[in-house]
């Protein structure tokens, strides 16, 4: 793959089935106003791996981090919105994220992490996660562009409470597993 002749060919390979989306379907690249593009999404997770990191990279790999986890302790019975929650607390607890309002409400910030982690449990690949991050198509309200631009400024923090939760969550396990079973 390093060799610059297969980096060539795999360059006219993808310029190539461009252009034959080009032909049948129109520009990938071009992104309709008010309409979130699976296409796009598509070649900007292809991009991704085949160049420099972005933000959107490292957050959508954040929140597949949080999907996997969440995942890891279904098993456990540990549900997925409650690792997420949990994982969103840690946020305002440890990092100061500001997902509660002066009147102890979620903020946007607060649903934005949920939804976006939400999608990331159950998309099935890169793709599907950077469709519902999306607001260059759709564009975002200023409060959830807010959150976004907010969770992108912020995203490391979210590797680190994931690591947290689970600790916790394992300590937890292992307190189970030897505890005395109860006799009826």
């Amino acid at each position: 793959v390093t060799d610059p002749k297969n980096l060539a060919s795999l360059e006219e390979s993808i310029n190539a089935a461009i252009d034959t989306l080009k032909a049948q379907y129109g520009d990938p690249f071009a992104v309709k106003y008010g309409k979130r593009s699976v296409i796009k999404a598509v070649f900007d997770s292809v991009a991704s791996k085949m160049s420099k990191e972005t933000p959107e990279t490292a957050l959508t790999k954040e929140l597949i981090e949080v999907a996997e986890a969440a995942r890891k302790y279904r098993a456990h019975d540990v549900w997925q919105m409650d690792f997420i929650r949990r994982t969103a607390e840690t946020l305002e607890k440890d990092k100061q994220w500001p997902m509660r309002d002066k009147d102890n409400h979620n903020t946007t910030l607060s649903s934005e992490f949920s939804s976006r982690s939400h999608d990331a449990f159950w998309a099935k690949t890169q793709a599907s996660i950077r469709y519902n991050l999306q607001d260059d198509t759709v564009p975002a309200r200023k409060p959830y562009r807010a959150a976004k631009d907010f969770m992108l400024a912020h995203k490391g923090d979210i590797s680190a409470a994931v690591k947290t939760v689970s600790a916790q969550i394992e300590q937890e396990i292992a307190a189970k597993k030897s505890a005395p079973a109860l006799k009826p």
